[in-house]
């Protein structure tokens, strides 16, 4: 069902149809007569699935995303929070070096916070900025000049990142582990989680360590008290000791969706997919998929082309409108308007590897790749009853991940994994006009 209070209706952008419908099975009547003709046979089942193929754009996938991974995202603070609109700050305007939000909301943000602002009609208030000291309802960014304006719909805020005061953040090396420690325990404020894919070291070379080029990390460890934070697989070559002395280190953040371990962090959700079929004498006729929970997701990665994915949802039922009953209420979203990803310039690192303790970069099983594919599967089944056309609610099974690249081998390595069952892991990281993503498989095993 759609709930209580206004639905809101999110704009997606299919480039083609796998299936989006039900197919009715019937069971005919075969009594023992002369004619040796079958009778009209009684529908028995409704089954209600389907997917699309979509470009991968910035944030065209987020809130599907939660469904695939049957996780809501670890977010920090924003005015347009994919979980929910009970999870968002108040955006209200900006003018000169102040943001105005809703009074409360400044507790959601630090010191030191780099903000990003956009969808605002003058381009001098767009862009990041860092928080230099806050009040109720409001964040000052003495560094930004705003132009007075009131927050449009669509408008943004969001904490993209941290800058530390000069020369807080030290580097040390132990092991195969990039070790960074903050003289004022700033890493208690980032909120940052084992697991979460960071980007250390901003544009400027004030906002750079000394030693070490700007790139991407995974976070491996949090100090409890916010003095350190470990790093591993740094996508930067010969990661080394770095005193950051009179840097004003930044670091960038994004929201981090996973399959949790922990039972009360996993959420199963369901969708109504809705698609317009055109006008009838008397308004848009429409098709819905009702109670869709998502299946399947497949990150296509072809050559010489853009990143793309294919979706797919098992639904409990089906409904059709025409143009006289008309659209379900609600407020419909459009889809913000952003570049596609490709696969020869956007894409800023592939790793195959296998695990080493010694290692801090460990070296890629390939040269290139080819094309390759990763896939989420939820095995999502409906279940039947007596009494029920359609199905009375989901099953969903074992969370499957899977993969398969073609490549092109330097060294005789990958084989050598797959015959030592070697721990295995994969990252691609894709990156285009100072945004981007990561997907991460920690842990896998070769089948070949």
């Amino acid at each position: 069902t759609l709930g209580t209070g206004v639905a809101k209706w999110y704009e997606l952008e299919p480039n083609s149809y796998d299936s989006l419908g039900s197919e009715i099975e019937t069971v005919a009547r075969s009594p023992i007569n002369a004619s040796r003709q079958q009778k009209k046979g009684v529908v028995t089942d409704v089954t209600a699935d389907g997917g699309f193929n979509t470009d991968i754009t910035q944030t065209n996938l987020q809130r599907l995303m939660q469904g695939f991974f049957f996780a809501k995202a670890h977010e920090r603070a924003t005015s347009s929070s994919i979980k929910s609109a009970a999870d968002s700050v108040t955006l209200t305007s900006v003018a000169s070096t102040a943001i105005t939000i809703g009074a409360g909301d400044e507790a959601k943000f630090y010191l030191g916070s780099l903000v990003k602002l956009s969808g605002f009609a003058n381009a001098a208030n767009n862009g990041v900025f860092e928080v230099t000291s806050k009040s109720s309802g409001s964040l000052v960014c003495s560094a930004a000049s705003f132009t007075s304006e009131t927050a449009p719909a669509g408008a943004k805020l969001e904490i993209v990142g941290y800058e530390f005061p000069a020369s807080d953040v030290s580097v040390t090396v132990t092991g195969n582990k990039f070790v960074m420690a903050s003289a004022a325990s700033k890493f208690l404020e980032l909120g940052v989680q084992v697991g979460e894919w960071i980007h250390v070291g901003g544009d400027a070379i004030i906002n750079r360590l000394v030693s070490n080029a700007p790139g991407f990390a995974r976070v491996a460890a949090v100090a409890t008290d916010g003095s350190t934070l470990s790093l591993e697989q740094c996508s930067w070559a010969t990661p080394q000791a770095d005193s950051g002395t009179a840097k004003e280190l930044q670091i960038y953040l994004g929201s981090v969706i996973r399959n949790e371990k922990d039972p009360t962090l996993i959420k199963c959700q369901s969708y109504q997919l809705e698609r317009q079929l055109g006008q009838d004498a008397f308004g848009t006729q429409s098709q819905y998929l009702v109670g869709a929970v998502a299946n399947e997701f497949k990150l296509n990665i072809p050559s010489v082309e853009k990143l793309n994915s294919d979706v797919s949802f098992t639904a409990l039922d089906t409904e059709t409108r025409n143009g006289s009953t008309g659209l379900k209420e609600g407020t419909r979203v459009t889809m913000p308007v952003e570049s596609a990803f490709n696969t020869t310039s956007h894409i800023y690192q592939t790793r195959l590897y296998v695990h080493d303790d010694d290692e801090i970069t460990p070296d890629s099983l390939f040269a290139f790749v080819m094309d390759g594919e990763l896939t989420i599967n939820n095995n999502v089944d409906g279940l039947k009853a007596i009494g029920t056309l359609g199905s009375m609610d989901l099953n969903v099974g074992d969370f499957e991940v899977s993969g398969t690249l073609n490549v092109y081998f330097a060294t005789v390595a990958a084989v050598e994994a797959v015959r030592a069952n070697a721990d295995v892991g994969f990252n691609i990281i894709a990156a285009l006009d100072n945004a981007g993503f990561v997907f991460d498989i920690p842990l896998l095993s070769f089948g070949g």
